[in-house]
């Protein structure tokens, strides 16, 4: 590249004044001195190119004013460029002009004496004017540049890129200086004043001080200096055998036709042509008259071009003359071929046509051409649609099947217009078996042409240009070779697919394949192309039976996994209890208001009990992804917590689903809402407080009467009402006042129904009543309290769960689902539990949990010890217990899980040992459960035996018990000794020898086991259990109670650990406590703590000295904690578990995240969730072959499958 720059020198910027010194005594400042003027700028020099070939592969630059010569640049390289520069310098900035000096300060005045007056202050000195600012310089000119060259060189004029010409820009003049301050004034000399007293005579005397100067004045601000003249721009022209041009030529596309593809569809390998195209010359000559210029187009990823394929214009193109390409002369290219299947898409492509426009000889291109392009879709003329399938079917179901080929050309398809076309419907592992029934169950045609040597050809990988060689075409389980489909026909392929295999395991996938083979474009009539595959499977899956004893509904899906259903399963069998099953992708839905065989509605079936849902994504019949929220809806789970008392467990991605309308109600502003269930209640307690005592015993009052009484003692903050107000005559309505109003109504309406959390909307929409003359009634708008979701239970949590398949319940699934159990069920669930620590220590949190939550709720609630104990009914409920019946030894029945062709035994769940987060090591469990605590009769120096292990007590003593709280394990002989060390000793070996025979007995089975190459035990069983297993009966019946009653004592120690440790956080809240309500929250403490006191020592019968030596030890353990830190452990504990197990999931309760809430109505989000909430259920309506008399329902088959055909729609564009 070579570059001219004859661009002139700028000007010098012009010196700055100097700053005037300050005045003195009173004196004027000095003035500033004025700016330097800027110099001019030169101009700039002629350019003057010749450009010349001499006939060998130079190019000859002379550039006349110079007098220089250049040949260093050589023909045909596309890099060559000559940039030429001919701008005007600026001209300099003008200096700025010096600041005015500082007037001087006058001097004071001299104070007054006995003898003289004071004198004035002397007047400060003016300031100095500030100096003018300089002028700036002139801008340089631009030169004239010329380029000379001949018609047999006129291609050079390509050689040109940059072109500068400018006049410089005008010098700015400098700023003025500002003027000086002016001086202060002389401060006025002070009086004096005296008194004389003569002859008992007393005469005052005084003589007055002087005035201060006068300030002086600012100076003069100096004037700015003039700016410079701008330069004149150059000039530029082109000279061509004398004549002079103001711009090259220079071409572009003017017009194009669309590129045409013989059957309307561009594909791959296919082979086009440009034929109408016009090429305009845009320039200010003609071009080149002695080289040639080519069109052509650039390679690219789907484009590809021969250079043989180039078109030439053969002559020159005069200026606003086009160059026509037409059949004569078209420009060919070609689709590069793409032999890849589209999996589970459609191939669709955009080529990009890239125009190119090039001299010749001086290989240089037309940048105005490059830079236009045309784009094309390429795609294969055939295609097939999703397909249609019941993603999830029971063993008696078929799945309907439907797919659709739509041949998109305007050309008919298959042999019988020379190019193969075949469809396959493979089965992925032929270890699995299906069936598929054709909807024509005798169809001729299909089996001849399926039979043909082109239809047999589609099963030989040979046969492909893109064959698989994994694949196996033995696993066809259907074949259309398809002989002709027409122009924009679709062809549907449809029949129901029936599992056969009896001992295929529940919710096995069976992955299949839809393939559609067209004919290679270079061979369409012999080679195959896989161009599409579809993927799918059918989920073998169970329906939903119901079990009054089962406490949880689990929802789930076609993309569930067996791991994660079992794993829900063995959780519930865990507590001897069951789980009921409800594939939405098999039902096609989910309602609670749905009635199925049992003739009684979901919302009655499980109402109290837990409802999980599973939200990750999934696909429906039309293969669109979905989630279980966008079919049911969370307004529904909504309604099934708060109207149905159905609890939910919502476990997947949060993105899945907007969190707020679960615990929102969908309301708008104009519908009336009550109080719920609790409207009775609050008029029999709204009524006694009004002395309406005589209507009490009326049932149901009239709702007149009943809103008129609730009305006025909550100002009708229980229904929609208006909200009238006086408004004085000098003030105007305002919306603070309705919010102000909204506020207070909320706080209220808290403290009536402490239970529930509240949603309050106002609507500020004033209207004058009444007017008066000193104040107007007005109607400000209404205002709407709705009951919501309850603060002293959970009903509702969420997890965000991003990968939930080939995933079990984790231990924060676990606790999450037993603490959405009522509370009664929790106690319950206590005696269940006893057959594994692990189980029952989660009870024992969750039954903690609930005791904080109404804790938490009620504390700072002022109420009698009547409605406290009203209030707290579950720490009532606790207090009434049995301890000594749930703390019986217990074992869960062991539980058969159904698959098809029998029963499958599922072993004990085998819950990993649970370790609470913030535990050290030392304090956690081990798997081996401890020894069993000494005989009842054995006495401890008169006492009751202790329940905590000795290292407990040593622990406490040297304050090493961490937080939070958690048992110590007995884990050595020496522990165990530490702790019946006053046990008689017949009855300690006693003990211990049952407890060394077991281990003695397993040890010596697993090395049997071992010895004769034995497999491992099953999964879930450890070792020393397979071997225990293999006892005699009688034997293992004796190490089995021995175990249940270990287990056993391990809870109960557990418990009364747990409790005391809670009684102390209880008592260490107090410190906490606002000073407003100190008193109510002492005497809410004092109560359920004398409850844990009582349970302890009565029922549970631990020492007051043992109670109290651990619960101060672990009081002093809290004083370095946060009021937050210390109760969260015990009313959320799944947070520290969430946190331990690293596990990046987010956790939300209802009753800890939601609280009351005011809303302006135009800040409630709305949403219209448009869906009909009477879902149609799809039971049983899949099944098409009576059980007892296996009759077919061809009809029935038939009208499902044309409905699967009707819902095929192809992928959008």
């Amino acid at each position: 590249m070579l570059s001219f720059d004859y661009s002139g020198t700028n000007g010098s910027t012009g010196i700055n004044g100097r700053s005037g010194s300050c005045g003195i005594m009173g004196m004027r400042g000095q003035d500033g001195s004025d700016g330097g003027f800027g110099t001019d700028a030169t101009n700039a020099r002629n350019i003057n190119l010749v450009l010349r070939t001499d006939g060998s592969a130079k190019i000859i630059i002379d550039e006349l004013n110079q007098r220089s010569l250049f040949d260093n640049l050589i023909l045909g390289d596309s890099n060559n460029k000559v940039n030429l520069i001919s701008n005007g310098g600026h001209g300099g900035h003008g200096g700025a002009g010096g600041d005015g000096g500082r007037g001087g300060d006058g001097m004071s005045g001299h104070s007054a004496t006995r003898y003289s007056c004071g004198t004035n202050g002397q007047n400060g000195g003016n300031g100095g004017d500030g100096g003018n600012g300089g002028d700036g310089g002139n801008g340089g000119d631009g030169g004239a540049i010329t380029v000379t060259a001949n018609n047999q060189d006129m291609d050079l004029f390509m050689l040109i890129d940059q072109v500068f010409y400018k006049g410089g820009n005008a010098g700015l003049g400098g700023p003025g200086g500002s003027g000086g301050s002016g001086g202060f004034g002389g401060r006025g000399g002070s009086s004096y004043s005296w008194s004389e007293t003569q002859n008992g005579v007393t005469r005052h005397y005084s003589n007055p001080g002087g005035h201060s100067g006068m300030p002086g004045f600012r100076g003069r601000d100096g004037v700015s200096g003039r700016n410079g003249r701008p330069g004149r721009d150059g000039t530029f022209a082109y000279i061509l055998d004398g004549k002079q041009y103001s711009y090259r030529y220079n071409l572009k596309i003017d017009r194009v036709c669309a590129i045409q593809s013989d059957d309307g569809i561009i594909e791959p390998g296919e082979s086009l042509m440009i034929n109408a195209m016009e090429v305009l010359n845009i320039g200010g000559m003609h071009t080149p008259i002695a080289q040639q210029i080519a069109l052509y187009l650039q390679d690219n990823q789907w484009i590809y071009f021969n250079p043989i394929d180039t078109v030439f214009i053969p002559h020159s193109i005069p200026i606003g003359q086009v160059f026509n390409i037409t059949d004569a002369n078209p420009i060919q290219f070609k689709i590069k071929d793409y032999t890849k299947a589209a999996i589970d898409s459609v191939f669709k492509q955009t080529a990009v046509v890239d125009y190119r426009a090039k001299v010749e000889r001086i290989n240089k291109e037309f940048q105005t051409v490059t830079d236009q392009t045309n784009k094309y879709t390429v795609r294969f003329p055939v295609e097939i649609s999703p397909v249609q399938l019941l993603r999830s079917v029971t063993f008696r179901e078929e799945s309907p099947f439907a797919i659709s080929i739509w041949n998109r050309s305007t050309k008919p398809i298959g042999i019988n217009h020379n190019r193969l076309l075949n469809f396959r419907l493979i089965l992925c592992d032929t270890r699995q078996t299906v069936d598929f029934i054709p909807k024509m169950f005798e169809d001729q045609d299909k089996d001849y042409r399926n039979s043909s040597i082109w239809g047999q050809n589609a099963r030989n990988q040979k046969n492909f240009v893109n064959p698989s060689m994994n694949e196996n075409f033995n696993y066809i389980i259907e074949q259309e070779f398809i002989t002709s489909i027409g122009p924009n026909e679709k062809k549907i392929i449809s029949g129901t697919i029936k599992l056969k295999d009896q001992n295929l395991p529940l919710y096995t996938n069976i992955r299949m394949q839809a393939k559609l083979d067209l004919g290679y474009y270079h061979n369409q009539a012999e080679v195959f192309q896989n161009i599409q595959t579809r993927n799918f499977h059918i989920q073998l899956t169970e329906g939903h039976n119901f079990d009054p004893n089962s406490d949880f509904l689990l929802v789930f899906n076609c993309e569930t996994s067996s791991i994660f259903i079992d794993s829900v399963k063995q959780f519930a069998e865990s507590f001897g209890g069951n789980v009921d099953l409800w594939n939405i992708s098999n039902y096609q839905g989910f309602n609670y208001d749905y009635i199925g065989p049992i003739d009684k509605p979901l919302s009655t079936l499980y109402k109290n009990k837990v409802v999980i849902i599973l939200t990750n994504e999934y696909s429906l019949i039309n293969s669109e992804k979905t989630n279980a929220m966008k079919q049911i809806r969370e307004p529904h789970i909504y309604k099934g917590i708060k109207d149905y008392k159905i609890n939910a467990y919502i476990l997947g991605p949060w993105s899945n689903y907007n969190e707020f309308w679960l615990i929102h109600p969908n309301c708008d502003s104009d519908s009336s809402v009550t109080i719920g269930n609790q409207e009775n209640e609050l008029y029999r307690q709204f009524a006694s407080d009004q002395k309406d005592k005589e209507d009490l015993n009326k049932v149901d009052p009239d709702e007149e009467t009943k809103k008129a009484l609730i009305g006025n003692y909550l100002m009708d903050c229980s229904y929609t009402y208006d909200f009238h107000t006086s408004i004085s005559c000098c003030s105007n309505p305002s919306s603070d006042k309705i919010y102000t109003k909204a506020k207070s109504v909320l706080k209220k309406i808290d403290q009536l129904n402490p239970s529930y959390n509240h949603i309050l909307t106002y609507a500020y929409k004033p209207e004058l009543v009444k007017k008066g003359t000193f104040s107007s009634e007005y109607n400000l708008g209404k205002i709407t309290v709705i009951e919501s979701m309850r603060k002293d239970a959970a009903t509702l949590i969420t997890r965000n769960r991003a990968q939930l398949n080939e995933t079990m319940l984790d231990i924060v699934d676990r606790f999450c689902l037993i603490k959405l159990l009522s509370f009664e069920k929790k106690l319950n669930y206590l005696q269940r539990a006893m057959g594994n620590f692990d189980n029952a220590k989660m009870v024992i949190q969750a039954i903690v949990s609930d005791l904080c939550d109404e804790y938490v709720t009620f504390q700072k609630l002022p109420q009698n010890n009547k409605e406290l104990q009203a209030n707290l009914k579950n720490w009532t409920q606790f207090m009434k217990f049995n301890f000594d019946e749930a703390l019986k030894p217990f074992k869960p029945k062991q539980k058969k899980t159904q698959i098809h062709g029998g029963f499958r035994s599922e072993p004990g769940y085998n819950n990993p040992t649970y370790q609470d987060p913030a535990m050290p090591p030392q304090m956690q469990f081990s798997s081996e459960p401890p020894l069993p605590p000494a005989p009842a009769n054995c006495e401890f120096d008169g006492q009751q035996p202790p329940m905590f292990n000795a290292q407990q007590d040593i622990n406490m003593q040297q304050g090493n018990y961490d937080y939070p709280p958690q048992m110590n394990e007995m884990d050595n002989n020496q522990q165990q000794n530490q702790l019946l060390e006053n046990v008689k000793e017949i009855n300690i070996v006693e003990k211990q020898d049952k407890f060394e025979i077991n281990i003695n007995v397993q040890q010596d089975q697993n090395q049997n086991m071992q010895n004769m190459n034995m497999p491992p035990p099953v999964i879930g069983i450890s070792l020393d259990q397979a071997a225990a297993a293999t006892l005699q009966p009688e034997m293992q019946q004796q190490v089995d109670g021995e175990q249940e009653i270990l287990i056993s004592n391990q809870v109960r120690n557990y418990l009364i650990e747990y409790l005391i440790h809670f009684e102390a956080a209880l008592k260490k809240q107090i410190s906490f406590g606002q000073k407003c309500c100190c008193s109510i929250t002492a005497k809410v403490n004092s109560h359920c703590r004398t409850i844990i006191g009582s349970i302890l020592i009565k029922k549970l019968q631990v020492g007051s000295e043992l109670i109290n030596q651990q619960g101060q030890a672990f009081y002093k353990e809290l004083e370095q904690k946060d009021k937050n830190d210390v109760f969260e452990l015990y009313q959320a504990p799944h947070k520290a578990m969430n946190r331990a197990i690293k596990n990046s999931d987010f956790v939300r309760q209802n009753n800890l995240n939601l609280q009351s809430t005011a809303y302006s109505i135009r800040d409630f989000p709305h949403f219209n969730f448009n869906k009909d909430e009477n879902v149609y259920i799809q039971d049983g309506s899949f099944i098409f072959t009576n059980e007892i008399t296996q009759e077919i329902n061809y009809q029935k088959r038939q009208n499902k499958i044309e409905r699967f055909e009707n819902q095929i729609q192809f992928d959008k564009d």
